[in-house]
């Protein structure tokens, strides 16, 4: 994160999901990752590209990874 150049970079992990109709998250597997590249910060919200990323080399596009998922997303900033 560099918020000199309003700029964010960088690898989510320790990833978590929720079924649909379940009230309850389980662990996705550790190899699960989430690439946040072209993010830009405004007033306090930036916006990012997500890329699904799976260190798992037989890994399949399924409900336990997020391997070739790709898609936006909004998130803030808060406090001081």
């Amino acid at each position: 994160m560099d918020f000199s150049e309003s700029a964010l970079n960088g690898i989510v992990t320790g990833l978590r999901q929720r079924p649909f109709g379940s009230d309850n998250y389980s662990n996705m597997r550790d190899t699960n990752s989430f690439e946040i590249t072209d993010a830009e910060i405004l007033d306090g919200r930036f916006t990012a590209k997500l890329e699904g990323k799976d260190s798992d080399e037989n890994a399949m596009m399924d409900a336990q990874s997020v391997l070739g998922y790709v898609g936006d997303v909004l998130g803030e900033f808060y406090g001081p």
